[in-house]
Parts: C-alpha cells; structure tokens; sequence
C-alpha cells in the first residue's frame, strides 16, 4: 500500500476561514477526503486542490469516497477557491 504525505493544499487555509466566516462547521478531517462541512443542517464534503497544480490529481480512496457519496445524494465537491466554496455552499444549501 501506498503512503501520501499529508499536507494541506495552499488553498486550503482560505476556504476553511471563509466557509466559517459564514458560520458553518469545518472539519478538517484529511481522509478519505479533506474536510466535513456543516452549512445550515445540511453536510457535505470536499477535497481542496491547488489550482492548476494538482487539480485532477485524486487519490483512489478520494475517488471512491466521491463516487460513493455521489450514489448515496450526499453532496461532494472538489474546491480549488474560496469562490469556489461559497458558490457550492450556496448550492449545498438551497439544495431540496
């Protein structure tokens, strides 16, 4: 098996401040994926990438999580901005 350091993405540190500025729960969680999040009632998770460094770079256990959550109705996303957040935590919770 594989080892993956584990080290935050730049973008990371951002996110995670802008999404509680909003009052949502963050956890920074690591894996399968980077954070738990908390908007309103609703959860959802994500992995943070560096944008135009390591986007598309998923580990297999990201992508099953991904795959499995998307199966379940269970909101995921891949957030490479703080724009980014906040526009699929608008849409997280205005979710029906």
């Amino acid at each position: 098996m594989k080892r993956y350091a584990m080290k935050a993405d730049i973008s990371q540190a951002p996110i995670v401040d802008a999404l509680r500025q909003c009052g949502d729960k963050v956890d920074i969680i690591g894996r399968p994926v980077d954070l738990l999040i908390r908007s309103h009632a609703k959860y959802w998770t994500a992995e943070v990438k560096t944008p135009g460094k390591n986007e598309k770079r998923r580990l297999p256990a990201q992508v099953k999580h991904a795959d499995d959550a998307t199966h379940h109705g269970a909101p995921h996303f891949v957030l490479t901005c703080v724009n980014d957040a906040l526009s699929c935590r608008n849409n997280v919770i205005n979710r029906n």
